[in-house]
């Protein structure tokens, strides 16, 4: 139903903030609150991305035989896990899990939502209708690094991630 839809609209918005300001601030996030180098915070950054590799498509099998608001829920919770234990975890193996946790969820939402969605809307508005609604996604995914550096400068990078 619409009510329905629009929360989960609301929710992705979120996401998309999530998304962008912790995904552009985790290398320096990395460097500053656990100590790793410019290098290895840029292979971790990188290892985000080669997660999603695989999740992506995997999420994709799995939202066409769990159902694909299921399996978004699923995978939203692990990237929510994944953020907040990365700011509390302080050991290499316990850091990488984090990482991918939360690649996890940023890098399997996206196809299931624009599928689940899909079905939502009329056939003859897709296009138009998933192109506004990614639009709107990336204007509150433009915020999200704003609102990290703002309260980071502020507070420090470990409160800006708990945000």
């Amino acid at each position: 139903n619409g009510s329905s839809v629009r929360l989960l609209l609301a929710v992705a918005a979120a996401a998309m903030l999530v998304w962008q300001g912790a995904a552009s601030f985790l290398p320096t996030f990395l460097h500053h609150t656990k100590g790793y180098t410019t290098v290895q915070a840029a292979y971790l950054f990188a290892a985000l991305f080669g997660v999603g590799i695989v999740t992506t498509p995997a999420a994709g099998y799995l939202g066409d035989r769990w159902g694909h608001l299921r399996t978004a829920i699923v995978s939203t919770s692990c990237g929510t896990v994944g953020l907040v234990a990365l700011t509390q975890v302080r050991t290499h193996p316990a850091v990488l899990g984090s990482i991918v946790l939360f690649a996890i969820g940023l890098t399997s939402f996206w196809p299931l939502l624009y599928t689940y969605l899909t079905g939502q809307f009329e056939q003859r508005h897709v296009g138009a209708s998933l192109g506004i609604l990614r639009t709107v996604f990336f204007a509150a995914g433009s915020l999200g690094p704003v609102l990290v550096g703002v309260v980071a400068d502020g507070f420090g990078y470990t409160v800006s991630f708990w945000l």
